[in-house]
């Protein structure tokens, strides 16, 4: 193949794999008042509670764990290409089980998000920045038989009931069916929901 011709083949794959990347991108997004978001568009920050608790259950190592908790205060942001940033703080946090156990609060998350394709339409994936985990769980008491730390990590996805509309607030909500999760290196499982959450300026939004 002549050198004219290897360079208009490299060239057309290139614009290939640039469309690819490009549509890839493009495939979800976040909208304000019916346009899409391109730049950094921040969340109101506030802290939620109410009658469902937020529930993580595992069994690191080789011990059972449940941990629900109460409060979860965040702050974050939407930003182009359906991505975005949150830190989540749960607080009120009670050690059902290992029995004689405290948990230290808060629990905080640091993560990444972005908009994928769930069963049942748009869903928020959450995932920590590559090699942290989503946290470290410590528990506390002088008979607690689970007393050393153990982390959190792997990925959450999460429904967006209603996300498609456009509206001030929005609901995100965590099932054990989403989980993708390890608690000391055995699976674990998430649950639990944010109603109301709300864009810093009060604008309309939508997930797509």
């Amino acid at each position: 193949m002549s050198r004219l011709k290897s360079a208009v083949v490299a060239a057309v794959l290139a614009a290939v794999a640039l469309s690819a990347t490009a549509a890839m991108a493009s495939a979800h997004e976040y909208r304000v008042e019916g346009a899409g978001v391109t730049g950094k568009t921040n969340l109101e920050t506030h802290e939620f509670s109410g009658p469902e608790k937020y529930v993580l259950t595992g069994t690191p190592f080789l011990v059972s764990v449940r941990i629900e908790c109460s409060k979860v205060h965040e702050e974050g942001s939407i930003n182009a290409g359906g991505l975005g940033v949150a830190t989540l703080q749960f607080k009120n946090c009670t050690a059902v089980k290992p029995a004689n156990c405290s948990v230290s609060e808060p629990i905080t998350t640091a993560v990444d998000t972005s908009l994928v394709t769930g069963t049942l339409g748009v869903e928020d994936e959450f995932v920590p920045p590559e090699g942290s985990p989503f946290t470290t769980i410590t528990l506390t008491g002088a008979e607690c038989k689970l007393k050393e730390p153990f982390p959190v990590s792997g990925s959450q996805k999460c429904g967006l009931p209603g996300g498609e509309t456009e509206a001030v607030e929005h609901e995100i909500s965590c099932t054990n069916a989403g989980s993708a999760l390890k608690a000391g290196g055995s699976a674990a499982k998430f649950s639990g929901s944010i109603s109301g959450l709300k864009l810093q300026s009060g604008a309309k939004w939508s997930a797509h």
